[in-house]
């Protein structure tokens, strides 16, 4: 990252002195992670053959930078549920090496997150899949477009299958008809953490489609 961009997000997510996976003191030069972390990070790193999947008949091409497992599962949980807004950084800059080499994401104009529902995100503070898309932004310089609202809460999807969750999530999100033309004609990169059965992906998908999308594409920090 170059020294603005670093500049920019130590702003949006402060740093502190202690390690954000385990805790430990941060030694001189380790940065959000001590060295042990960040090599417990990498080993969650997916194998090319595993990097995507296609979800059809919504024809969207998902891809993930992490097995939801280990470190990748503990930051993308420490980001969800203990305010940790910079856990958001190392799990961004794994998004931003699978963007990087991978040609069918580097076709996307802008970056979207899937929208938390507004009394979770108030609850929280923030919506962790904005925060993320925030800090891959940040890193890769891809606009940032707010194109959806979640409109329904949805009861915990945890041991459902797609159907189910399809079912379920069907009718939770809305485009913004204000901001359609941030998406309009362009290829669009959905960001969110983590990506189980691609349900919530395909719906938010649909909607980018109904507000003019040319392509949506997805890509998580996990893949459980």
């Amino acid at each position: 990252m170059s020294k603005l961009t670093d500049g920019a997000l130590a702003m949006l997510f402060p740093q502190r002195l202690c390690c954000h996976g385990c805790g430990c003191m941060l030694a001189a030069g380790e940065e959000l992670l001590c060295a042990a972390c960040r090599e417990k990070l990498d080993r969650c790193t997916l194998k090319r053959k595993d990097e995507h999947r296609q979800f059809k008949p919504e024809q969207l091409l998902a891809a993930a930078a992490y097995a939801y497992d280990g470190m990748a599962a503990e930051l993308a949980r420490s980001l969800k549920y203990a305010s940790d807004k910079a856990a958001a950084i190392p799990l961004a800059e794994g998004m931003a090496r699978r963007f990087a080499l991978m040609p069918q994401l580097r076709a996307a104009e802008v970056c979207v997150a899937v929208p938390s529902f507004p009394r979770q995100a108030q609850r929280r503070g923030y919506s962790q899949a904005q925060v993320l898309c925030g800090a891959f932004a940040g890193i890769t310089g891809l606009p940032q477009a707010q194109a959806l609202r979640r409109i329904r809460f949805a009861t915990s999807q945890v041991g459902k299958s797609r159907d189910e969750r399809r079912k379920q999530i069907i009718g939770a999100f809305v485009f913004d008809e204000a901001r359609t033309g941030a998406v309009r004609d362009k290829c669009v990169l959905l960001i969110d953490d983590v990506l189980t059965t691609g349900a919530t992906a395909c719906e938010c998908a649909r909607m980018l489609y109904a507000a003019g999308a040319r392509r949506v594409l997805a890509l998580t920090a996990c893949r459980a």
